[in-house]
């Protein structure tokens, strides 16, 4: 009994696994090899010893998802060519008397190996030899899902893991950092007046808040009148005769009138402010007109000229940067965000133009409405729902499954036969019921008191 059920383990446990078995041929005592030859039969798998040496061989094993299993070894042993007779111990010196004999054994998937030691000895020359079996344990492993146990960012790798649901053992993996993915350029500060302009893009990864920028060169600016007057430069005809001031008031310049008529234009140098006066009249100048703004950093220009006809006549200042920028407190929407675009969040300098801490205000995602049947499905087609964005008016789509109904019936019954909440029907059915119910009463009443 015992046999045969050690027999219905081996042939459940040789389903799934494979095993690298390591087998030594058996070893001499004091005289010949005379005990080399023979079978070793590991759960279904023979292999024949036919020398000293090392023997590999692959075996099926199932752990059925257990630490622990049973490891069994057959073992057969011929006689030598003098047809000497042997003695067969196991290790713990137990005789073996019956042959083919199976050996077994515990493993742990843990401790990776199991030694079988089968003892002979010649009854005739008392010559001892072994036969060693390692079993090393190597179970194919059963894997379950890869789960990220930490998510890759744009800038830091990310890392899974996947565990064996036989044994424990754990495979791990790294997975690379995913790069930022930006959006379009955001134009949040114009390039005017001679003053360099400022483009955002911000990553649209989830949780990233990484912000490029780039300068608009004002240089590449031109004015209205396709003049590049950024390329004007802070210097006036005479340095004596600009003040420093600020936009919010201050003092007024030195006026400069040139005697002389205009130089040439070849001759002026680029960006030079000149000061012409036409002769025989007295200039009459206009308001003064910002030409550059000034910055926290950056010095400003303002202009006027004469008014008079035919004079060409002009006067620069400068306008004094502010020095260090003064921060607002919260921060300003730079760019509103649409359903489909990021928009940009960031301080103000209270004095200038300037931007610092930029953030990305997540796009809103579109809001839908209830949606529509735009085409009802049939029993070979499916149908079309739309939608629209109530926010911006986009319009989307998706299908209703063929033949289905769900939702499709309701939309097809014409608002003219609206539902009465009429229960007569539903009441008349019930009445029977009953009805029938006090005639079976009746009925049996009757017949017993008439077999009474």
């Amino acid at each position: 009994m015992k046999k045969t059920l050690w027999i219905l383990t081996t042939a459940l446990l040789v389903m799934f696994f494979a095993l690298p078995v390591t087998v030594s041929a058996a070893e001499k005592g004091n005289h010949g090899p005379s005990l080399t030859k023979g079978t070793i039969t590991f759960e279904g798998k023979t292999i024949n010893v036919k020398s000293p040496g090392t023997y590999d061989v692959t075996v099926p094993c199932d752990t059925e998802q257990d630490e622990t299993f049973t490891v069994g070894v057959f073992l057969t042993f011929g006689k030598n060519s003098a047809g000497d007779s042997f003695t067969f111990t196991t290790e713990d010196k137990k005789e073996i008397k019956s042959w083919p004999y199976a050996a077994q054994q515990t493993v742990s998937l843990k401790d990776k190996n199991a030694v079988f030691t089968v003892y002979a000895v010649n009854q005739s020359t008392k010559e001892e030899y072994q036969l060693q079996v390692i079993v090393k344990v190597k179970s194919v492993h059963n894997y379950g899902d890869w789960i990220v146990v930490k998510e890759a960012t744009c800038s830091e790798k990310g890392e899974k893991e996947r565990v064996c649901q036989t044994c424990g053992d754990t495979q791990k993996e790294i997975i690379d950092a995913l790069g930022h993915d930006y959006g379009e350029w955001i134009v949040a500060k114009e390039a005017v007046n001679g003053n360099d302009g400022e483009a955002l893009r911000a990553c649209q990864r989830d949780g990233c808040e990484s912000v490029e920028t780039r300068v608009i060169d004002a240089e590449k600016t031109q004015d209205n009148d396709g003049n590049n007057d950024d390329k004007e430069t802070e210097t006036g005809t005479d340095a004596e005769n600009k003040i420093e001031s600020r936009p919010d008031g201050g003092e007024e310049d030195t006026k400069s009138e040139a005697a002389a008529p205009a130089p040439d234009a070849n001759e002026a140098e680029e960006g030079s402010v000149t000061a012409v006066e036409t002769v025989g009249h007295e200039h009459t100048y206009g308001p003064w007109v910002v030409v550059k703004e000034a910055t926290c950093t950056t010095n400003g220009r303002e202009e006027r000229t004469c008014m008079m006809e035919g004079c060409i006549a002009k006067e620069s200042r400068i306008i004094a940067a502010y020095g260090e920028h003064e921060w607002e407190d919260d921060y300003s929407v730079i760019t509103e965000p649409t359903c489909m675009k990021t928009g940009v969040r960031a301080i103000r300098c209270k004095h200038c133009s300037e931007l610092k801490d930029q953030k990305i205000i997540p796009a809103l995602g579109h809001q839908w409405d209830e949606g529509r049947v735009f085409k009802f499905p049939t029993e070979t087609e499916a149908g079309v729902r739309e939608y629209f964005c109530e926010r911006c008016g986009h319009r989307g789509t998706s299908v209703i499954p063929i033949g289905s109904t769900s939702g499709v019936q309701q939309q097809r019954v014409s608002a003219t036969t609206p539902h009465t909440g009429d229960d007569s029907v539903q009441m008349a059915i019930c009445a029977a019921l009953m009805g029938l119910a006090l005639a079976g009463i009746g009925i049996t009443a009757a017949l017993r008191k008439k077999n009474a």
